[in-house]
């Protein structure tokens, strides 16, 4: 049992006050990441309805929707916990892989999009 003193929160329940000084740290930060990630889902629906077989798209959209839950939450417990083992400058470099491997994916698929129009 955890005694819980008003006031007083543990650093992994407040992890933007320690990030310090750092220039882009806060709630641009944070606001900036929300508002990228919101038209991210879009594009990664499209992707799918538009490369899925007919008769499974629906499960395939499905899938996907469960599958950004599932990791949306697996991320939101995780991130202060190995923020505290590693630092957040770390923890944050980290997360940039993310949207990285994505965009090399989405420009693959762009590629042979092409590819195919040519044909």
């Amino acid at each position: 049992m955890v005694n819980f003193i008003p006031g007083q929160l543990h650093s992994t329940q407040r992890p933007l006050k320690r990030l310090g000084p750092i220039p882009l740290s806060g709630e641009p930060m944070v606001a900036t990441r929300g508002i990228s990630i919101i038209p991210d889902s879009a594009q990664f629906s499209v992707l799918v309805a538009d490369y899925a077989k007919g008769d499974q798209a629906g499960s395939l959209l499905t899938f996907q929707t469960a599958l950004g839950f599932a990791l949306t939450i697996a991320t939101v417990q995780l991130i202060p916990v190995v923020a505290d083992i590693l630092g957040w400058p770390i923890m944050m470099g980290l997360l940039a892989l993310g949207p990285l491997f994505g965009i090399m994916c989405t420009l693959g698929l762009t590629k042979r999009a092409i590819s195919n129009a040519m044909i």
